[in-house]
Order: structure tokens, then sequence, then C-alpha cells
């Protein structure tokens, strides 16, 4: 299996990897990532580190009850053991 490849320093998919990095393992939820990374197309950005850079990022759906309203809220993480 090929090493995953970095991004171009400084860009939103470099600063969404590294965040991802730094979490060592924990979901980081995408409204996170949106506000640190200065970018809406989250979902998007993950796919190309997933497709086109080869980085095993995992992602789940929650259900949160925010002001008496269920809101489904996306995370990202990568496995300890793929974050080489």
């Amino acid at each position: 299996m090929n090493k995953p490849t970095y991004p171009r320093e400084g860009t939103k998919l470099s600063i969404i990897l590294d965040i991802l990095l730094r979490a060592h393992g924990q979901p980081v939820g995408v409204n996170i990532l949106m506000i640190k990374a200065h970018a809406t197309a989250v979902h998007s950005g993950v796919s190309d580190l997933r497709l086109k850079h080869g980085w095993d990022i995992k992602n789940q759906m929650k259900r949160v009850r925010i002001n008496g309203v269920t809101e489904i809220h996306s995370e990202y993480w990568i496995p300890l053991d793929k974050a080489a």
C-alpha cells in the first residue's frame, strides 16, 4: 500500500489534514473543520484527501439535540494506526 501524500502546504486541504492528525484518532466535527480551515466544502475536501492523497479518513454521523431540534452532525477522524 502506498504511503499517503500531503496536499500543498497552506491549502484548505492541508489545514483539514493537520487538524485531523493533531486530533490523534479522536473525531473532529465538520463544524470545527469548517471554522478552522475557513472552508465550507469540508466533505469534498475529505473526499480529495481520501481519493487523491490516499488518507484513510473515517466518518460517522450522529444525531444531536439542540434547542429541542434533532440535527445530524458529521465527524471525521484518522485512525491512529493510519496517522503515520
